[in-house]
């Protein structure tokens, strides 16, 4: 075996014999076949894309009104006013020893420190996740939760989370 067969083995072509040249051809077969599957798919793109096309060019024009009235009416219609009418004050209170840090993150990001008999005051919506972050603390402490009433929170809303050194998520609100 000289060394450009075995380089040619090594590659992973073999010899290249009459037995080879006709596994060959097989396998041109199945890479045609690959090829011959991609116009197919080209011209289903073209379809789909055109056919977005059309369809952004109908909503530009407003040629679909009644489509949009209907996906406005299950999202809400989003304007300022609404999202101010749908926050509530939430009011956070605790005895905190010296030392200890505890914090209310809204949506993962820390709005207020509860500081030892002052409410922390948090302004927030029905969408809005509440975490209390007691990782800086020692020891428990009673979190009293109170909120004032609105649509989405009854009258005299009051929770109690006893903490022990961990972040918590609360609930939902809505």
């Amino acid at each position: 075996m000289n060394f450009s067969k075995l380089v040619s083995h090594l590659i992973g072509f073999g010899e290249w014999t009459m037995d080879n040249r006709f596994k060959a051809n097989k396998m041109d077969i199945w890479i045609g076949i690959a090829f011959n599957v991609q116009p197919i798919l080209l011209k289903i793109g073209l379809f789909l894309i055109t056919f977005l096309i059309i369809i952004q060019v109908f909503n530009y024009f407003y040629c679909i009104k009644d489509v949009n009235i209907a996906l406005d009416y299950a999202k809400g219609f989003i304007s300022i006013n609404n999202i101010i009418q749908n926050s509530v004050v939430i009011d956070f209170k605790t005895k905190v020893k010296k030392g200890d840090v505890i914090i209310v993150k809204v949506n993962g990001i820390p709005a207020k420190r509860i500081e030892s008999n002052k409410p922390a005051r948090v302004n927030v919506s029905s969408m809005d996740v509440l975490e209390i972050d007691a990782t800086n603390t020692h020891g428990t402490y009673e979190v009293i939760i109170e909120a004032k009433p609105s649509h989405y929170l009854p009258e005299n809303y009051k929770k109690i989370i006893i903490t022990a050194g961990k972040l918590y998520r609360l609930p939902p609100l809505y």
